[in-house]
């Protein structure tokens, strides 16, 4: 399905290609910065055993494993993302876990093709925002839960990353002045933001909450950790590997010379129920 592009829209950023490139580094540091926001989403989903969930861009399984056991053994949960790589670091998370209820697909979220069948819970975390028309998309997936059940959507929140990220964009500008370093996560951080979105969805009484959060630096190469395991990743293969090599050694040194020991990590927890039959 064809998507109106919006005036904040994706640009130059390919988030198919750095979500296959990065899908071992993201599961490694979303365990320190931003691997909470799965596990959360899902307790604020409340699922029921039994339920079925359908899990929109669900990377490495973050979501997707904490779903499938919540719902249990009599539940589904059908999982899906366009990158591979994801997915496979996925099916071997939930291999470990010994889940038999967990379907994978490779699909995009914006063109998903589920048939007749609808959910009691449908999720996107972290996700959203890689979607160029992003009320679009939630309102696409807003129609893909049944009467009664719930949307929940997760995305970064303000400041993400900061005070690096400012750092990581001006080292970046001085070795390539004409990329603009504006990960997709940003467009929707501010709270105010995502509950337009949804109202513009079709949800304007979701509830929206901001849970603002740290994540600790205990040594400078934790930052450059977060850098290849995020968005962040694809601005370094549009410099190229030598510019990304001086932007490396230089925002390690700032971490040491200012004594950077965290990075912002605050979460906006979006979830939304669909009126049942009257």
């Amino acid at each position: 399905m064809a998507r109106r592009a919006e005036g904040d829209g994706l640009g130059a950023f390919d988030p198919r290609a750095t979500s296959g490139a990065a899908a071992l580094d993201y599961r490694d540091a979303a365990g320190d910065f931003w691997g909470v926001a799965g596990p959360e989403t899902v307790r604020r989903l409340g699922l029921a055993r039994g339920a079925s969930v359908l899990d929109v861009a669900c990377g490495t399984g973050a979501a997707t494993i904490p779903a499938a056991r919540a719902v249990g053994p009599s539940g589904r949960v059908l999982a899906v993302d366009y990158a591979e790589p994801m997915l496979a670091v996925a099916r071997t998370g939930i291999a470990h876990a010994g889940l038999g209820n967990v379907e994978l697909r490779v699909a995009d979220m914006t063109a998903l093709d589920t048939g007749r069948e609808r959910f009691d819970a449908v999720m996107c975390v972290l996700g959203v925002f890689f979607a160029d028309d992003m009320t679009a998309l939630l309102r696409d997936l807003r129609a893909l839960v049944r009467p009664g059940g719930r949307l929940a959507v997760t995305v970064l929140g303000p400041g993400f990353l900061q005070p690096m990220l400012d750092v990581f964009r001006a080292h970046v500008r001085a070795v390539a002045p004409e990329v603009d370093v504006r990960p997709p996560w940003t467009r929707p951080e501010e709270p105010g933001t995502l509950v337009r979105l949804l109202a513009d969805a079709g949800a304007p009484g979701a509830r929206v909450e901001l849970v603002e959060g740290t994540g600790r630096l205990a040594a400078p190469e934790d930052w450059w950790r977060c850098v290849v395991g995020s968005g962040l990743r694809s601005y370094l293969e549009r410099i190229g590997p030598e510019a990304a090599e001086r932007v490396r050694r230089e925002d390690l040194a700032h971490v040491r010379a200012a004594g950077v020991g965290a990075v912002r990590v605050g979460i906006v927890y979006a979830t939304d129920a669909v009126p049942g039959r009257g």
